[in-house]
């Protein structure tokens, strides 16, 4: 598996010029990504072959001429469901059985776990160009803001990721992708085990100069308690947040517990099926990146909602992964 610094800045210029041109552009791009992976997952996966039999060609495809799929469904078919024949299911539970290969990358992908919140664990494979999509296309959505607090940072100390250590999960595994395959890109961050008792992981934090932390909002509400405490010593600049809920109670909490925190808390939308589904914005608004990424919001039987409509559930489509397709 490679990291291509020049695909990723491919992605980042592309993202940029689309940006550039508002809805039109955006929807164009969109389409045209769109297109280009129905047909590849029709012609390279046997079960999107079946299932898009009846589906008007690629070149002409609209979303809504594509039918609904879902998670239980796909990873029963998971051998045909690829668009590559080297990862059969049995050797990628393989892979996921071994700690130790924990963000090693297996047959040219990375392979991680979903926790199966929603009912239904899955095995997500990622390509390198996925990889380099997610990098590329953050830095195109960068405001000045987003680069203040990132100098910022890295002049303050290190970057924390406190996560789930205990599984072949996104939120470590991806960093240790990532250094194996480009140490440079995540320069400065450090790994802290989510699993531990609460008293280790303070004094790990501690023992770090610490100019932010990545975790989820249930650590956050813990680190919130020990700061309260005086057991926390620690003075971030930025909380970032994901994986979870993050409610406007422990928003306040934490920014009262930390005075520190200049730039407060970015709080993700995102999956380990799609790591970067969307970014916040200077206003600490959520923006999907709609080029590479659609979302529909829709109600019991499948059918979008009107704008300002609570939805029953979301179709996820995402376009920057044509190795295992997930298409509405």
């Amino acid at each position: 598996m490679r990291f291509s610094l020049l695909r990723m800045f491919g992605y980042f210029l592309g993202g940029l010029w689309t940006a550039w041109g508002g809805r039109k552009r955006i929807e164009a791009k969109q389409r045209r990504n769109l297109r280009r992976l129905v047909e590849k997952a029709r012609h390279d996966s046997p079960l999107f072959h079946r299932l898009y039999a009846d589906v008007p060609p690629s070149s002409e495809v609209e979303l809504r001429d594509l039918p609904v799929t879902r998670k239980p469904d796909l990873m029963r078919e998971f051998d045909d469901w690829l668009t590559i024949r080297s990862l059969p299911l049995g050797k990628a539970r393989a892979h996921l059985a071994d700690m130790s290969k924990i963000g090693v990358p297996i047959g040219g992908v990375a392979v991680f776990r979903t926790s199966g919140t929603s009912g239904e664990p899955a095995i997500i494979v990622l390509p390198s160009r996925f990889l380099e999509y997610t990098f590329g296309i953050s830095l195109a959505r960068f405001e000045r803001y987003h680069w203040q607090f990132l100098r910022e940072m890295r002049k303050r100390g290190m970057r924390v990721t406190v996560t789930g250590g205990n599984g072949h999960f996104a939120g470590a595994g991806f960093n240790k992708l990532v250094r194996s395959l480009h140490p440079r890109l995540v320069k400065g961050v450090t790994f802290v085990e989510a699993e531990q008792p609460i008293g280790r992981l303070v004094e790990q934090l501690n023992a770090i100069r610490v100019s932010s932390i990545v975790t989820y909002p249930s650590v956050l509400a813990i680190l919130a308690r020990e700061k309260e405490a005086g057991r926390l010593k620690i003075d971030p600049i930025i909380f970032n947040t994901g994986g979870e809920t993050l409610t406007d109670e422990l928003r306040a909490r934490v920014l009262k517990a930390f005075p520190s925190l200049k730039y407060g808390i970015l709080d993700a939308y995102g999956c380990t099926e799609c790591l970067v589904l969307s970014f916040v914005c200077s206003h600490g608004r959520k923006h999907v990146h709609e080029d590479w990424v659609i979302l529909e919001a829709v109600d019991e039987a499948m059918q979008p909602v009107p704008d300002g409509v609570l939805s029953d559930s979301v179709l996820l489509t995402v376009l920057a992964n044509d190795v295992q397709p997930f298409i509405r």
